[in-house]
């Protein structure tokens, strides 16, 4: 349960042990490993209801996402200055 935690809290509970580095500077916490659907049950579910066929898979090594575009776009700070 993450209700009363800070993000900083969130964050060292979802990432010990892993690299995680945010663009902004800032965390993220939509961007953490608890945001996302759980693989395993996806694929369950696709076979369980005949959703799709599993072709092929992506092994993850790394990821960086955008962040807040609406706070920390470069464009947006360029265009401000």
């Amino acid at each position: 349960m993450k209700v009363g935690k800070t993000f900083e809290e969130i964050f060292n509970e979802e990432t010990a042990g892993l690299d995680v580095r945010f663009f902004s500077g800032e965390i993220d916490i939509s961007e953490l490993p608890s945001a996302y659907k759980n693989a395993k049950t996806v694929r369950q579910q696709m076979e369980q209801f005949g959703l799709g066929t599993v072709i092929d898979e992506v092994i993850l090594c790394g990821c960086i996402m955008a962040g807040d575009t609406q706070k920390h776009a470069p464009w947006r700070k360029k265009k401000k200055k």
